[in-house]
């Protein structure tokens, strides 16, 4: 493949080639909080608010943890722990609660 191959299949994937935040979060997820702001609001670890992050945008385990380079079980503890601070009981939820913080952070 070559690098216009390349180009153009990232085009098609919906994958930026310059990642806006981090490798392997799509370009449409740049409108989320970054992982820093998440580290505030919620009291997460880095690494748990990039597996938010991930959460956010429908990623499964398989895929946050090969983006990650960490193991499935990795990415099933971060998502306990981080359900549990965000007093979620399912992983779907947490680009709702994302999204509301962000708002109400955006109006103080």
């Amino acid at each position: 493949m070559n690098s216009t191959d390349a180009d153009a299949s990232s085009r098609s994937n919906g994958m930026n080639s310059l990642e806006p935040l981090e490798t392997g979060i799509p370009a449409r997820s740049a409108g989320l909080p970054r992982p820093s702001e998440l580290m505030r609001w919620f009291d997460l670890t880095r690494r748990e608010a990039q597996v938010a992050r991930r959460l956010a945008v429908r990623r499964t385990n398989a895929e946050i943890a090969q983006e990650m380079h960490v193991s499935e079980h990795t990415v099933r503890h971060h998502t306990e722990r981080i359900l549990r601070k965000l007093q979620l009981s399912s992983r779907r939820d947490v680009y709702g609660v994302i999204s509301a913080a962000q708002e109400a952070n955006q109006t103080n």
